[in-house]
């Protein structure tokens, strides 16, 4: 029964997905009308076919792609329409759980009202000029059209990124585990959809989507051939990183010997590997230093917005876990940091708490079912990290990746604990824990869930008890 109905899901997101392609359009009209702004039907026709396009241009065989694209654009959009309509009615102070959201479209104001140019926006605001030319670009087509300037309108073009983050995972999935059915890998990354980070944060205007964006994008082009086009894309995507984050930037050269890597990794000879991965190792290793060597550049980069400056000065300040570990010696604290990471906030509902506004935000409940579920994957990896049975049959490419993550989560969690910064290599991590969690048995399954479950509810109620 349990197989039929997930046949009977899968079925219908590739059947229907026309469907859902309609629904989309029908409502993006309804939102037009509704908010009397005809820059939202135009912009949502823009960017959804923007993804589409791309999507025909990586997956050109298969329709599974595609299908969860559509499908998880429309389930995005709508929850991003909901969540701005009933926390967002000044656009110059209100927000869905990111102050940043304020200052991404108070730029987009600024070169609206003072009739400002791209050279000029670059020059003030050098902190994220590739924000700056997507902000450029919508102000532009709306006043081209004659609609109103609004965060829903800038927030499309998230909605066009999460969305593709996810069909993207599915493709990176199947290039990888290529003894998985893809119905089963569907299935996954269906789940990964709703029950991820990406869900809640598709409605949030921040640029550590499009840095998870073109990440994912690097990601899925090494599962590809080798080839010249390959290299001048990955190239491309390493200078687009650098526009909105330099340090994200700068780490993202480690693409680049991927791409080299994956050369010495079909050499017949076992001497050959080893001597070229020293040498593409020591060189990674270069990469991770130069990286580590901007971390204040990173941090002052973070500094120039409102959220950065509070959250450092609640780290320093503040009171907590995350207080403590700022105190502690500077070769410490990644690990620290990194652990919590991936269990803060405990319980995890304290994420619909605002502390810069003092109110609930209930509809930030997915982002704590998110965190919870995180955990669980991060259990089930951590319980079988080191298995034979699984190192051994673990494929090459996975692993680089897999190390490749890993060195990301330790060198970003060096200064924050913050998730949403750890966020571009959770697909990856994610399509690790397939490969794990669909060899395990059901009844280990079960037993790992249930044990969480009550520990996590144990601690979470000592927790609140002596808060």
């Amino acid at each position: 029964m349990r197989n039929i109905l997930k046949m009977k899901i899968y079925n219908s997101i590739i059947k229907y997905r026309n469907l859902y392609a309609f629904i989309l359009f029908f409502l993006s009209i309804l939102i037009s009308v509704f908010t009397q702004n005809i820059s939202v039907l135009i912009h949502t026709i823009v960017f959804f076919y923007l993804g589409f396009l791309l999507i025909k241009l990586i997956d050109k065989k298969k329709e599974e792609a595609l299908s969860l694209y559509i499908f998880f654009f429309l389930i995005y959009y709508v929850f991003t329409f909901i969540t701005d309509y009933i926390y967002v009615h000044n656009f110059n102070t209100d927000f869905f759980y990111a102050l940043d959201s304020v200052k991404y479209y108070g730029l987009s104001v600024y070169l609206e009202k003072n009739n400002a140019n791209i050279q000029r926006y670059l020059f003030e605001y050098r902190f994220a000029p590739g924000y700056g030319y997507i902000v450029y670009f919508i102000c532009k087509l709306s006043n081209f059209i004659g609609g109103a300037n609004t965060v829903f309108l800038h927030k499309i073009h998230i909605v066009f990124l999460s969305s593709s983050i996810i069909s993207f995972t599915y493709i990176i999935g199947r290039n990888l585990l290529q003894n998985l059915d893809p119905r089963i890998l569907f299935k996954y990354v269906l789940l990964f959809g709703f029950i991820s980070h990406f869900f809640t944060f598709s409605a949030i205007l921040i640029r550590d989507i499009h840095i998870v964006f073109l990440y994912t994008l690097s990601f899925l082009i090494l599962t590809t051939k080798n080839n010249l086009t390959n290299f001048l894309m990955l190239v491309l995507l390493c200078f687009l990183v650098f526009q909105f984050r330099v340090a994200n930037g700068l780490f993202s050269i480690i693409f680049i010997l991927c791409f080299f890597y994956k050369n010495v990794l079909e050499l017949k000879s076992k001497r050959k590997i080893r001597i070229y991965t020293v040498l593409l190792a020591l060189l990674a290793l270069i990469v991770i230093g130069l990286f580590n060597s901007l971390i204040d550049l990173s941090d002052i980069d973070d500094k120039a917005t409102n959220y950065e400056a509070y959250h450092n000065e609640m780290l320093k300040n503040g009171s907590g876990l995350a207080k403590i570990i700022y105190k502690l010696p500077v070769i410490v604290r990644p690990f620290l940091f990194t652990i919590l990471s991936q269990l803060a906030p405990i319980p995890a509902f304290q994420v619909t708490f605002l502390s810069v506004t003092k109110q609930y935000q209930l509809l930030l409940l997915p982002l704590a079912g998110s965190v919870i579920f995180w955990i669980y994957v991060d259990i089930i990896i951590l319980f079988n990290f080191f298995k034979k049975k699984y190192r051994k049959n673990i494929s090459n490419l996975l692993a680089v990746f897999l190390i490749i993550s890993l060195l990301f989560i330790l060198v970003t969690s060096a200064t924050s604990p913050e998730f949403r910064r750890l966020l571009p290599v959770y697909p990856i991590i994610f399509i690790y824990f397939i490969f794990i969690y669909d060899k395990i048995k059901l009844s280990y399954k079960r037993n790992i869930l249930t044990l969480y479950i009550m520990v996590y509810a144990m601690i979470s109620i000592i927790l609140i008890f002596f808060k």
